[in-house]
Formats: C-alpha cells, structure tokens, sequence
C-alpha cells in the first residue's frame, strides 16, 4: 500500500501525462485526420497514460469535436518476446513452418501479456477489444540474421564478405531456445553494428600484412 501523500503525488503526475498525451495527439488529428501515430517502446510507459487514448481508439463518430475513425495507431513493445518464441516452437513442431504462421496463432498470448505488463497493464482498450491486430515480431532464423550480416556489410561498402568474415561476424550469433533445438537467433542483429566494423578492420589488416 502507498502512502496517502505518494499516491496523491503518483495520481497528479499521472493526470499530467495523460493531458498532454491527449494534447498532442487531438493537435496531431487535427492537421491531417489520416495521421499515422506511432508509440514505440510502450513496455517502458507507465500503466494507465494510454488509457487516455481510450476514447479515441473505440468507436465513436468524434472525440470533443475531432473525429479519429480514420488516424491509425500502432503500439510497438519488446514484450512477450519468451511467450512468442516458445508458441512458434510449438507450431514448428506441429509442422507449421515460420512463413506458414497466421497472426491469428499468437493474438492470445501478446494480449495476455500486454494486459499484465507494460503501458497496456490492465488496460480497458485490451479488455474492451478495442486493439483490431496483434502482430509478433517473431524470432530470427539463421538465414535471417545471415541478410542483416550482409545489410550491415554493404553499409559499409563491403558487398562480397569473404566466407571467412561472415563466419567471424555469425560467430557472436547464439541460437536457442535450447543447445538440442538452435533454431532461433537469442540476440537478433543488434551485435552486429559493432561486430561488423571490427570484423573489416580485422581482415583489412590482415591483407594489408600479406600484402606487405
């Protein structure tokens, strides 16, 4: 239980930011009633400012005046990550191969999740169905992470990595979600926007010796 003063102080600053928000999305709409509206990272807001949205995401003509059935929102969230993973094991044991997958196969878990943690912790537009689509950001095969290897390559103006650097660069690449099933890449791509570089100045070096 929180003290009387914190909980006053937690409510007023809640108040705050779910003014705001409000503020910034009704100026949002109002120049351009198609607007696309992104909020990213909403693991890391605190439950309830999205509540503020409510209105705007149910099925009304207008909201104070402006109308949103035509502004789009999409919540981005790392959450649920373990609960997607393991769901797709179980269909790929069933057969079901990762570009077979139908959205319809995780909604229940990423809303299960999202309800329990996160800016969308026990949140009335989950429990009153008002998000229309749940889409997973489902793990990496290797072949994936093999392309965002090559992407990040050519960043750099490497377009034909030698096998030798590719396999230095995969060799920061763990799978999982076991030793006996390495099926799933645990870290993505990100390790590579600082694995790569190192990797071509490493055999840049070496060249440049064999060369010498």
């Amino acid at each position: 239980m929180c003290s009387n003063q914190w909980c006053l102080y937690y409510n007023y600053y809640l108040f705050i930011l779910q003014k705001d928000l409000i503020m910034k999305v009704n100026e949002i709409v109002t120049k351009c009633s198609t607007s696309l509206i992104i909020f990213d990272e909403i693991h890391d807001m605190c439950p309830s400012v999205l509540d503020a949205i409510k209105p705007m995401l149910d099925h009304h003509h207008a909201v104070d005046g402006i109308n949103y059935r035509d502004t789009i929102f999409i919540f981005i969230s790392n959450i649920g990550g373990q609960e997607i993973a393991t769901t797709l094991l179980e269909l790929y044991q069933q057969g079901i191969k990762r570009n077979e997958v139908e959205f319809h196969n995780f909604e229940p878990v990423i809303r299960r999740t999202a309800y329990h943690q996160g800016g969308f912790e026990k949140s009335g537009a989950i429990a009153q169905h008002l998000i229309d689509h749940y889409i997973p950001f489902l793990p990496l095969e290797q072949h994936h992470v093999e392309m965002c290897a090559l992407a990040e390559f050519r960043s750099h103006g490497i377009y034909h990595p030698s096998e030798e650097m590719m396999a230095d660069a995969m060799s920061v690449i763990t799978y999982g979600p076991t030793e006996d099933q390495p099926i799933f890449a645990n870290n993505g791509c990100k390790r590579f926007t600082r694995r790569i570089p190192y990797v071509i100045k490493k055999y840049t070096r070496v060249n440049t010796n064999a060369e010498l």
